[in-house]
């Protein structure tokens, strides 16, 4: 026999209706521990929920319809921590700008609108030992990936009672996309002796002329960045200048300490010098003159 709920409890249609959230999301959020009923009945299987889940029922919606995907929505209703919802914004909002930088950027490429200029330069880069770590990477997590093993190396580096230089980078090895996974190696050169580990290569980096654009830090995110990887290659091909090695992004500044006006990246194309271009061994990647042209 059936028993009568009672008067506190509503069915899963009574909620749906006071909430706005679907049977199919209700049922969802049911096998994923975040809103069980508070009762079932045993021989219908009809759920039953109390009039005090309905602030929670609506909390789950009002984060579904901000985009917070249910694992997060999970985490923050386990301890209502205002600062972790903060936390999950800013990232959002940081994607969202991004994306609107792409947006600009393909809008320019379809407009055929005029592009930012960014001067190139050239320097001959000496060999170097490197400590380094790859792994293929989506796009939308390079931002964490790369200083997370920045800081890896350059703690690795500092136990082996080595010394990191000023200067590290990233080779883009293949394009990463919010789909495909690009193989991504980030470098920390060094003075001194370190042994690999599972996680760490260590290898030299051969010498080379490589053509670069500065960019503040606030211009390394979409559009400007991606105007300037356009640039450097588009300076390569006029010339016919062919690349050695894959493109990289060389950073010379404190990221936390700088703003946004100082330069902090150079976006670098390693390439073959032509015939007025002779190699230059010795000569540091900072403290070579560059010779700057603007494409």
């Amino acid at each position: 026999m059936t028993t009568t709920p009672q008067q506190s409890l509503m069915t899963i249609g009574r909620l749906a209706e006071r909430t706005g959230l679907s049977l199919k999301a209700l049922r969802l959020y049911d096998e994923l521990g975040l809103l069980p009923p508070a009762r079932v009945d045993r021989s219908s299987g009809y759920r039953y929920y109390d009039t005090d889940q309905l602030e929670r029922a609506r909390l789950i919606g009002l984060l579904r319809r901000v985009g917070m995907p249910l694992a997060e929505i999970g985490a923050l209703l386990a301890d209502r921590d205002p600062d972790r919802l903060r936390a999950w914004w800013r990232g959002v909002a940081e994607e969202h700008r991004d994306r609107e930088g792409v947006v600009r950027y393909l809008l320019s490429t379809l407009d055929g609108a005029e592009r930012p200029s960014f001067p190139v330069s050239t320097r001959w880069v000496p060999d170097a030992m490197v400590v380094s770590a790859s792994a293929h990477v989506l796009q939308p997590e390079l931002p964490r990936f790369i200083p997370d093993r920045l800081r890896l190396l350059r703690a690795h580096v500092a136990a082996c009672g080595a010394v990191a230089d000023e200067i590290d980078w990233t080779t883009y090895h293949s394009t990463s996309t919010s789909d495909s996974a690009g193989l991504v190696e980030v470098c920390v050169p060094f003075a001194g002796s370190v042994p690999p580990t599972t996680e760490i290569t260590v290898r030299v980096e051969p010498a080379h002329r490589e053509a670069y654009a500065r960019l503040t830090k606030g211009q390394v995110r979409p559009p400007h960045i991606m105007h300037a990887f356009d640039a450097v290659a588009t300076w390569l091909g006029r010339r016919g200048r062919r690349r050695t090695l894959d493109p990289r992004e060389v950073y010379f500044a404190d990221w936390v300490a700088v703003d946004d006006a100082t330069p902090a990246v150079d976006v670098a194309f390693p390439y073959a010098g032509g015939p007025d271009e002779p190699d230059e061994p010795g000569r540091s990647a900072k403290a070579v003159e560059p010779r700057t042209e603007t494409p």
